[in-house]
């Protein structure tokens, strides 16, 4: 039904998005346990702050300034840009926290585990399976639809080709014996 109503004139596989997530991609989902994320950015976040302090360290002691320059630029960059990521990642991971039991709501789920960090498993265990099978449903449904979409183009382009020839056949007058067209025509015969 989805194919019929969104992908119906498609030619091509490479036309088609699937609809859904990738089921790897639900199995990675389901592999989260957020706790565990959060402690990775922390411990990234304390890697970053020792890399600041070192990089000061450095700077402070250096003897000569022509050594400075090249590396004091080249290590505020890379830190502010750190700085960056690592704030931008903990405020994907607090958004996540709180939209994922919205979406266990929004599907009306309950999960059976107490423990927060179970429920990505648990709730993802009934969509992977059902994605995997969409998957595979969708592609025979493509092939089938593209097959049929190829077998309307050649009829089109049968019933014109048959069309043209008829058009041609009337379009042609019968020469007449003796005639210019006659004498035309055996002369290229004959080269």
């Amino acid at each position: 039904m989805y194919i019929n109503n969104y992908c119906s004139e498609v030619l091509s596989v490479d036309e088609i998005r699937f609809p859904l997530p990738e089921p790897s991609d639900l199995e990675r989902a389901s592999a989260i346990v957020f706790d565990d994320i959060v402690a990775d950015i922390n411990t990234l976040e304390n890697n970053m702050h020792s890399c600041e302090r070192k990089v000061d360290k450095v700077l402070k002691f250096a003897q000569n300034p022509q050594h400075i320059e090249p590396f004091e630029s080249r290590m505020k960059t890379f830190i502010e840009k750190a700085k960056n990521q690592i704030r931008e990642m903990k405020e994907n991971v607090e958004e996540c926290q709180q939209k994922f039991p919205e979406t266990m709501h929004y599907f009306i789920y309950k999960p059976k585990s107490s423990k927060e960090c179970d429920w990505p498993k648990e709730f993802f265990a009934h969509w992977i399976p059902f994605s995997r099978d969409f998957k595979d449903i969708f592609k025979r449904e493509i092939q089938r639809t593209i097959k049929q979409n190829v077998e309307k183009q050649k009829q089109k382009v049968k019933e014109l080709t048959e069309s043209k020839q008829l058009e041609q056949q009337k379009s042609k007058k019968k020469i007449t014996s003796g005639g210019l067209k006659e004498k035309i025509l055996k002369q290229q015969n004959k080269s």
